[in-house]
């Protein structure tokens, strides 16, 4: 029972108590008749209410598969109802928001359930920052006829929309289409040391770095041995970005980020994305457009941090400071 549910409740019953009244002082039939009926429409509406409402079912989708930021998210509920009871008091209570800010918008979605019907409704939602945008419907209720008492409905629906920054149109330096090996050629743009790829695990030798060791495997073996990663002996240099989701400027760096991200794969340039998700990095090789799209979803996923620099130094710390990378930072690409 709800706070609205009293207010209908006490109405009711001084209805009861006036035809009550009524049918003392003018002893009349049909004030009787009325004073039943009061008794037991209640009954009736609560009955019917309670056992046909689980046969309701509640369905809901974006109309979109992705938009631009600035462009309205359409939103369609649907309400099917197979029954020959119409059902007009129906809340569904959510939330509502992009995944980067925690700022949820909290509403309801009032409507009803016609019998043998389905009825959809659609809403819109205004964007105006790139991300992932979900609504969360995480409670549903339907009130009887006569609004006495309000019943909770089976309703757990989580949608995600993504939101594609707008098309930047930032210049970004021109990088040759094959990276030089050597490191005093003027057309080096980003290089790594080494290659990122681990070639295998294996036990620490004297000589060994120590950002080298591999905690998490070190930790799971039964031996207690000290264990290594060893990496790739590659003679190609790679491009690697890695993108700053902190609190100041995010949009922009979002968009930064995309924008790049396909730059480079119009130069037919294969690089790698690194996605620091708070605890260690999320690594992704990036050959095609498709690629570029699937990141960005991955991305929208990542937390937000408060320090302005999070990401960057925690890549130095967990790849080595003789590691470079781009840095994607608001709207700037800077090789650290």
């Amino acid at each position: 029972m709800q706070r609205d549910n009293i207010r209908y409740i006490i109405t009711y019953i001084i209805f009861i108590i006036l035809f009550v009244l009524g049918a003392v002082f003018y002893k009349q039939p049909f004030f009787a008749v009325l004073v039943l009926l009061l008794f037991v429409l209640p009954i009736i509406s609560l009955y019917i209410t309670s056992r046909l409402k689980d046969r309701l079912t509640i369905s809901a989708e974006f109309i979109q598969h992705s938009i631009v930021a600035g462009n309205k998210a359409e939103l369609k509920v649907s309400v099917d109802n197979p029954t020959i009871f119409s059902f007009l008091n129906i809340n569904l209570d959510y939330k509502a928001g992009i995944l980067f800010y925690p700022n949820d918008i909290i509403g309801r979605l009032s409507l009803s359930a016609p019998l043998k019907r389905k009825n959809q409704i659609k809403f819109n939602y205004s964007t105006v920052y790139p991300g992932m945008f979900e609504i969360y419907i995480y409670n549903a209720t339907v009130t009887d006829p006569l609004h006495l008492h309000t019943f909770l409905l089976n309703c757990d629906i989580t949608l995600h929309l993504p939101i594609y920054p707008e098309k930047s149109d930032e210049e970004y330096p021109l990088y040759p289409e094959a990276f030089s090996d050597s490191e005093d050629d003027e057309n080096v743009s980003l290089s790594l040391t080494r290659s990122m790829d681990i070639k295998e695990i294996r036990e620490y030798r004297p000589g060994d770095k120590l950002k080298d060791i591999h905690w998490k495997a070190t930790a799971r073996d039964i031996n207690d041995t000290l264990l290594v990663k060893e990496y790739e002996n590659s003679a190609n240099r790679v491009i690697v970005l890695l993108p700053e989701f902190s609190e100041t400027g995010l949009a922009e760096t979002v968009r930064t980020f995309y924008s790049y991200m396909n730059y480079l794969v119009d130069k037919h340039e294969i690089y790698k994305v690194v996605l620091f998700n708070g605890d260690a990095f999320d690594e992704y090789s990036v050959k095609e457009k498709d690629d570029t799209d699937n990141v960005l979803m991955q991305s929208y996923y990542m937390p937000v941090h408060v320090p302005p620099e999070t990401a960057l130094l925690a890549f130095k710390h967990y790849y080595g400071e003789d590691n470079e990378v781009l840095w994607i930072k608001r709207n700037n690409i800077i090789r650290k």
